[in-house]
């Protein structure tokens, strides 16, 4: 009689796989936010041509776009990201053509779900270049970064383990309310530990973190729900256990829109209040 070994938990299955990949790709991703400047910019055009190819074909069945049209996309979108570095001209010029040849050369007239793509990822992709580039924006990026990742550990963890209503069932089966409410509540957690680090503003950051939590599952939602319309599973298949960066980044990539909106409207740092910029800052 053949002895088995011990039977692996199914609600976990991928758990090893996921967790890998997101350290070495979180790895990667710390080492270029450490290093800043051209090199940080040059890795946010690389993962938004990435993610541009994984949208172009997530949505061909809108867009139907030709072979060139297509490689032109995903060079506007990454070269204005890189290029922000050196100049919001250059990159809301070349980031505009972009936009111009999705609509253009879509056969299906504008193609709404191209062109808001399109826009989405490469205006979150620039609003990080623009962040880290703020005073203390090394810290900033990194806070962002941990809450999402809270979130999405929080509402796969929750999510798996307690179950219950779903969420929104039609856009996201998996999604629970007790995933999405643990992931707040983990979001939560963090910022405020960096409320402790910081010596103040536990109300600001308590705030910004559930905000961070619900902006993040807001994205994967919208991806979702996009991935859903055109009935692909995964937006891709270069992070396994997670499908594609597209599928990995959703959130995050909304998150960012939200703070580069927030950027814009309120000078933080630089551009933020230098008050919040120093309070992140000193978190670590």
């Amino acid at each position: 009689m053949t002895q088995q070994g011990p039977t692996s938990n199914p609600l976990f299955d991928d758990l090893k796989t996921r967790s890998v990949v997101a350290v070495i790709f979180g790895c990667v991703a710390f080492f270029f936010v450490w290093l800043g400047s051209i090199g940080f910019s040059a890795f946010m055009g690389a993962i938004t041509a990435l993610m541009l190819v994984e949208f172009a074909r997530l949505v061909k069945e809108e867009s139907r776009l030709e072979n060139l049209p297509r490689l032109a996309i995903v060079i506007c979108g990454a070269l204005s990201v890189f290029l922000l570095e050196f100049s919001g001209v250059w990159f809301t010029a070349i980031a505009s053509l972009g936009l111009l040849i999705a609509a253009t050369f879509n056969r299906k007239a504008l193609g709404k779900v191209t062109v808001i793509g399109y826009a989405i990822i490469v205006i979150g992709a620039a609003s990080a270049v623009h962040i880290r580039g703020v005073a203390a924006g090394f810290p900033i990026i990194i806070w962002i970064v941990l809450c999402v990742a809270a979130a999405d550990i929080g509402g796969y963890m929750f999510g798996r383990l307690l179950q219950g209503p779903k969420l929104l069932p039609r856009i996201s089966p998996k999604k629970t309310w007790s995933g999405f409410l643990g992931g707040i509540g983990l979001s939560a957690i963090v910022a405020i530990i960096f409320s402790f680090f910081s010596g103040g503003g536990f109300l600001n950051l308590l705030l910004f973190g559930i905000v961070i939590a619900v902006v993040s599952v807001a994205g994967d939602l919208l991806e979702s729900s996009v991935k859903r319309k055109f009935g692909v599973k995964d937006a891709g298949t270069l992070l396994p256990g997670h499908g594609g960066l597209l599928d990995r980044l959703d959130g995050m990539t909304l998150v960012m829109v939200f703070f580069g909106a927030l950027s814009f409207l309120t000078n933080l740092g630089e551009r933020l209040s230098p008050d919040y910029a120093a309070m992140i800052g000193n978190a670590l």
